[in-house]
């Protein structure tokens, strides 16, 4: 057991103060990436699109993400997060409505880069943000109400689109169209809002106190040992890194499983369900995901323990998404498939993030993180592409289910090897990176 304490009041200020938008910012970059998978039943037909035109453009996405990754990390690191975060919350937002207007296979698959260009860095520069202001002990709780967004967001968006849809020919524009500009405006809002609200560090924060100021610096103080890196040489200490490249192994193989999300409303077409049934079917396991990730991240705080705990999700998840190949003939075995594949995912997903911030320094963690980012969205691109050319293929999904399982289950494998026993770190790692 840890010497886990409840969170001081400086600590739940800063939670007060930071999660309100970082939050809702995370909520709809998830939205924009998988509302492509509730239009699709209607916007395929419409585009001439195939499986597995579907599947690349679900993936191009991660491939626009990727390239720019982690030249975006740098940038925020260079530039602040009050500017570079709400940049790409607005541009990401813009690109998201103009999805709306895609008229072919080509400006579909053209808008959908661009989408992960615009989006590039937002997820892994809000963990960056968050590692400067909350203490290592802090963090699988702190990254858990951030990436509950995640399964909240398949919940919100499978419930929302299957509304919007209604909208079909309201002012000459089909439900699909809708969807992409109701969905997208939103981020934008929320990016000009950020812009006057956030504070680069706390150093810059007004709403601190001198002594509140100096308490934050000391939480944090543990993840700044190593000696100081110039962020001109922070690439290439991550890239000579075994570990960094590891993690990022890992974090491929995980996108395997992430990038499969989307084929769950055609996966479930299948079975002859309604739009609404079809909504209800993801958003109840999303939300089942949600309730599991607080409480995994929690867990795993207080038992100060991350391996095992990634381990264990990730178990949960690889049986999962067997059983969603499975169960193409039974709604029952599908339905409990795609619960415990989402259950397992998130829950491994908030447990992951906890790693890579705590074996890196502040110096290192922009390029690092990015890195590890940046090699695993590949897997978000690769996984809904070859699940799209296999479906066309076979004629079902269940290579692609079975792709997933082996990825989510062989990322954590790879984890519990390589932390266990470091290759070469960047800094000794926090205390709570054990097994």
């Amino acid at each position: 057991m840890s010497d886990f304490e409840a969170p001081t009041v400086v600590e739940r200020k800063i939670a007060r103060r930071l999660l309100w938008i970082l939050m809702p910012g995370m909520l709809f970059a998830f939205m924009d990436r998988i509302n492509i998978s509730f239009a699709a039943p209607t916007m395929n037909p419409a585009l001439g699109i195939d499986a597995a035109t579907f599947g690349l453009g679900a993936g191009i996405f991660f491939l626009g993400y990727m390239l720019f990754e982690v030249p975006s990390n740098m940038v925020l690191a260079r530039v602040g997060a009050r500017y570079w975060i709400s940049r790409i919350m607005i541009s990401w937002g813009l690109v998201a409505a103009l999805m709306a207007f895609a008229a072919g296979t080509t400006s579909f698959l053209s808008l959908r880069f661009l989408l992960g260009v615009a989006e590039a860095g937002f997820i892994p520069g809000v963990m960056l943000y968050a590692s400067y202001w909350v203490s290592a002990k802090r963090l699988g709780s702190f990254n858990s109400w951030l990436l509950l967004m995640v399964p909240i967001a398949g919940f919100t968006t499978a419930l929302i689109s299957g509304a919007i849809l209604k909208l079909d020919g309201v002012l000459g524009f089909a439900g699909w169209q809708w969807i992409f500009i109701l969905e997208g405006l939103p981020p934008v809002i929320l990016g000009f809002i950020a812009l006057a609200y956030l504070d680069d560090r706390p150093a810059d924060a007004g709403w601190l106190t001198e002594s509140e100021k100096r308490r934050i610096e000391a939480l944090t103080a543990s993840r700044k040992e190593a000696s100081h890196v110039p962020v001109k040489a922070a690439l290439s200490l991550a890239v000579r890194n075994p570990l960094v490249w590891a993690l990022a192994l890992a974090y491929f193989l995980m996108n395997f499983a992430l990038g499969a999300q989307p084929w769950f409303p055609l996966l479930l077409g299948q079975l002859k369900l309604s739009s609404t049934e079809i909504a209800f079917a993801v958003a109840i396991p999303n939300l089942l995901a949600a309730v599991a990730m607080v409480f995994w991240g929690k867990r795993s705080d207080r038992r100060g323990e991350r391996l095992n705990h990634l381990l264990i999700a990730a178990a949960v998840s690889a049986l999962g998404w067997v059983l969603c190949g499975y169960g193409s003939a039974s709604a029952g075995v599908m339905l409990a498939g795609i619960a415990l594949a989402l259950i397992g995912l998130f829950a491994s997903l908030v447990v992951f993030w906890t790693i890579p911030i705590n074996v890196m320094t502040v110096e290192a963690r922009p390029a690092g993180i990015g890195l590890v980012t940046c090699v695993g969205l590949l897997g978000s691109f690769l996984s809904p592409t070859i699940t799209g050319y296999l479906k066309d293929l076979s004629g079902n999904f269940t290579a692609g289910m079975y792709l997933a399982a082996a990825g989510i289950l062989l990322s954590a494998i790879l984890v519990r090897i390589s932390v266990a026993k470091p290759l070469l770190v960047v800094q000794k790692p926090a205390a709570d990176v054990t097994a």
